[in-house]
């Protein structure tokens, strides 16, 4: 599914000092909750109410876009996805949605 975000005010910094000075900025980890997301604003550190977080299953940019995927196991599930948050490195959240609500079940749901 595809969707854009929003870039948080420290997102916008480090990329700001990715172009000028060449820092670059190292994407690790994606974040989903359970909240609506409409609250999120460029000053948002965290999503209002995470549910699940991993590492970035896969990465690719091209055309100054990053696309990224998030893999989430059949394990993990009985909540609803609203909101997904883009982290890095040093744990700050650099970009932030709403995600079109979707119900991650549990494999013991009879669905993964």
């Amino acid at each position: 599914m595809n969707f854009d975000l929003q870039l948080t005010g420290i997102g916008s910094t480090k990329i700001a000092n990715a172009v000028t000075n060449g820092i670059p900025i190292d994407l690790t980890h994606m974040a989903v909750g359970d909240v609506d997301g409409k609250n999120l604003t460029s000053v948002s550190t965290a999503l209002q109410n995470e549910v699940f977080r991993s590492a970035i299953s896969s990465e690719y940019v091209a055309g100054g876009v990053i696309t990224t995927t998030l893999v989430i196991p059949s394990s993990e599930g009985g909540f609803y996805i609203r909101e997904v948050g883009l982290f890095d490195t040093d744990g700050d959240m650099i970009a932030f949605g709403a995600f079109p609500e979707t119900y991650k079940p549990l494999l013991e749901e009879d669905s993964a």
